[in-house]
């Protein structure tokens, strides 16, 4: 046995590095290509029964705009968040501002609260130290936290 590895050492050393090299090329793909899961991973579970579909959104900007303070509003969802982009006239003060929190609320059914967190990004044109603000509602709060130096 010691006379056969001593005259094929050179096929043993060949046949280890090949080996070697498909087991390591076969880990660099499956780590580098082969992913099948989501970007979110398992945090979307669940989506599919609390949908917000273009009605929703169009009738929580049609509740900010009863206001009568926004020039523009753009909503748009990302995996669990709501995002709300508002740009407000340039004589309205962040307490009135801050009141377009609520109307997204009102809008929300008590699951969607529960389940989605809400971003509320608040803006004028013109430069104003106080401005932007910024609105954010965990999915478990109830309440909506304001930026704290304006």
């Amino acid at each position: 046995m010691m006379k056969y590895l001593k005259n094929h050492i050179r096929l043993i050393i060949v046949l280890v590095i090949f080996i070697g090299l498909v087991f390591g090329c076969f880990i660099a793909y499956n780590t580098i290509f082969v992913n099948n899961q989501s970007k979110y991973g398992s945090r979307l579970d669940g989506i599919d029964e609390v949908k917000i579909d273009d009605n929703k959104k169009k009738e929580i900007k049609e509740n900010i705009e009863s206001l009568q303070i926004t020039k523009s509003i753009s909503i748009r969802l990302s995996g669990k968040t709501i995002n709300v982009m508002i740009t407000v006239n340039d004589d309205i003060e962040l307490d009135k501002a801050k009141e377009t929190a609520g109307k997204i609320l009102e809008k929300l059914s008590d699951e969607e609260k529960k389940f989605y967190d809400v971003q509320i990004f608040v803006s004028k044109d013109t430069d104003d130290a106080k401005y932007p603000i910024l609105g954010y509602k965990h999915h478990s709060k109830d309440y909506v936290n304001w930026t704290k130096d304006r």
